[in-house]
């Protein structure tokens, strides 16, 4: 996940191009992992409900290698490899991203938006948390007009309303301009939050907060 960020960081420096294209290459090697035969036939023989609602067979990206994908490296991902897809082997890039989004779609929580990792457990349906709606949306920032994402975005903007969240509040605000949307409350209720806890100097949240109060979104355009 970390590579993915780098990616993303550097995707606009001339003078490390040779070293992100071989990032973007091992990203694209990378895959989330299936459960194994034996899990599998296990689950089908025990399970009176099922566990989760997936489809297991669509790959994203893992937190770390070899592990199941999740939405969220798999947004990071999504947006590094489709940053770099001019300078990475067609087909392969392709077929990576249609995959990811295909699992980005399915893992969408059932009145919009995204939950960490599933939007069903045990036949009950999960919610969706603000950041990781706003970094789906980032993600497939291409499909905006599709009914999926324009029923997410309107998720986004409630859930936003309602957190104190410094990241969700700048992953709102980014996402938001990415979309053309006004995001003014949004930067004036980070600017608030902020002068009450300081985000209680967390780097991550910090850095995510001078890019989206500086406007700063062409990091994360595609």
């Amino acid at each position: 996940m970390v590579t993915a960020l780098a990616i993303i960081a550097l995707s606009a420096s001339e003078d490390q191009g040779e070293r992100i294209v071989k990032a973007g290459n091992w990203a694209l090697a990378q895959e989330g992992g299936r459960p194994g035969l034996l899990a599998q036939m296990i689950l089908f023989v025990m399970r009176q409900k099922r566990a989760v609602r997936l489809n297991q067979d669509l790959i994203g990206w893992p937190w770390t290698t070899g592990n199941f994908s999740w939405v969220e490296p798999t947004s990071y991902f999504m947006i590094a490899v489709k940053k770099l897809k001019q300078q990475l082997p067609n087909q392969t890039v392709k077929e990576r991203i249609q995959q990811a989004e295909l699992m980005i779609y399915d893992r969408m929580c059932a009145g919009g938006g995204w939950n960490y990792g599933n939007a069903e457990v045990y036949e009950e349906n999960l919610w969706p948390y603000p950041d990781t709606t706003a970094l789906a949306l980032i993600a497939t920032q291409e499909h905006r007009e599709r009914k999926e994402n324009q029923l997410s975005l309107g998720v986004l903007n409630q859930l936003a309303k309602q957190t104190d969240s410094g990241l969700a509040l700048s992953w709102a605000a980014i996402c938001g301009s990415i979309y053309g949307q006004d995001v003014g409350a949004l930067r004036n209720q980070l600017v608030q939050r902020f002068a009450k806890t300081q985000f209680l100097g967390e780097t991550k949240a910090l850095a995510l907060t001078i890019l989206a109060l500086g406007g700063e979104t062409r990091y994360f355009r595609i």
